[in-house]
Parts: C-alpha cells; sequence; structure tokens
C-alpha cells in the first residue's frame, strides 16, 4: 500500500518530541510490514511554528497528487485544505481543545486556532485515530465526532530494542545513599510484554 504521510511538524525528535518520534516510528512499522511511506515535511524556514504549519498547508496541493497514494494519514491539523478522493485518516497525537485548558496567554491563543483547525480536519477525514481512550472521550466530546469515526491506536515501542535494553547484561550497579551498594538497576522483568501497535493501514477500508 502506498501512504502519504502529511506533516507539517518537525521531524527532529529533539525539537518535535514524542510526536516526532511517534510520526517516523509509525512510518517505520508500517514500511516493516511491506507498505511505502512517503512523509511530506515542511519546509522549515517560516518565522514561527504556527505560521510554518499554515503555510504547509496552504502550499500542499502544489507538492502532492492526492491520486498517487491508496491512503493518506494527516496529522494533527494537516490536510485541512487539500481536496483528495482516496481514504483520509486524521491521526490526532494530541487534542488541542483538551492541551489549552492548561495554557495562558500566546500558547492558549495558538492551541484554540489549531484546535478550530483540527476539529474541522476531523469532521472531513474518513477515520480518526487518537492514542488512548482518554484522547477518544475528549476527542468526541471537544470536536463533536461520533464514536464509531474515532479508534485509538496506542503508540507503538521497538521489541527487540527493548528486549536487549531488558537484557541483565544492560543492568548497571550504583551506589546510592540510603540504598543497598551495589544496588542493580534496569527495565522493570516483570512487567507484560507490550503488544505491537497494530498498523493503521488496516483502518484503509474507509471508502464511503
Amino acid at each position: 500500500m502506498r501512504i502519504a504521510f502529511l506533516n507539517s511538524w518537525t521531524l527532529d525528535v529533539a525539537k518535535g518530541s514524542g510526536t516526532a518520534a511517534a510520526i517516523t516510528g509509525l512510518a517505520g512499522g508500517l514500511e516493516a510490514n511491506g507498505h511505502t511511506v512517503e512523509i511530506i515535511g515542511p519546509d522549515e524556514r517560516a518565522s514561527s511554528l504556527l505560521l510554518q504549519r499554515l503555510l504547509y498547508n496552504l502550499e500542499l496541493k502544489d507538492r502532492i497528487s492526492p491520486d498517487d497514494f491508496d491512503l493518506i494519514v494527516g496529522f494533527d491539523i494537516d490536510g485541512f485544505d487539500l481536496s483528495m478522493a482516496v481514504p483520509f485518516i486524521v491521526y490526532l497525537h494530541g487534542i488541542s481543545a483538551d492541551e489549552m485548558r492548561f495554557e495562558r496567554g500566546a500558547p492558549r491563543q495558538y492551541l484554540r486556532a489549531l484546535s478550530h483547525l483540527e476539529r474541522a480536519n476531523a469532521h472531513r477525514a474518513d477515520r480518526v485515530i487518537v492514542t488512548s481512550e482518554y484522547s477518544r472521550g475528549v476527542a468526541c466530546e471537544a470536536y463533536g465526532l461520533p464514536a464509531e469515526k474515532v479508534g485509538v491506536v496506542g503508540n507503538g515501542i521497538h521489541p527487540a530494542h527493548w528486549e536487549r535494553v531488558a537484557a541483565p547484561s544492560s543492568r548497571w550497579r550504583v551506589n546510592t545513599p540510603g540504598r543497598t551498594p551495589g544496588a542493580s538497576w534496569g527495565p522493570c522483568r516483570g512487567c507484560s510484554p507490550p503488544r505491537p501497535m497494530r498498523s493503521c493501514a488496516s483502518w484503509a477500508a474507509v471508502r464511503n
């Protein structure tokens, strides 16, 4: 399956935090399952992130031909101004309408603007993906989305990597005041192994 990721957010993990990691990780997971993913990223020339994201979307129609793909995934606001005849999924990694409740001043106004675009994008999408049941409830309430339109796909991890990290050889020994000298520290060995994240490609059958 040919999948386009529309992403106006930076892909630099150091700048983009969890959002950047989720986007690149999801792309890698899909490619590992035999799909082709093209990330259409931003031209980071704008003076602010909001301007960058708006310019990205306004110029998107000149950068992409939706018919070249089987599925298009827009992150948050991305794709709101793009006409397309193929299935369109909106991935809300965070809900701006929820995040703005904890901000004041300019950051609050920024998130308020994003929330209006997120709402419009979510309504025009065939499906909406969020990362938790909490986010699902917030998205449905804040954006007026029908519950059956919103699905939960948790953030995935790389099992092989964490199995190496959890191996006894990866543990380290430290001397900490108040603790047993030479105590062994490492990832939790008693935790249940996480299930791999299901591919969002399974959401491709969303034609009306």
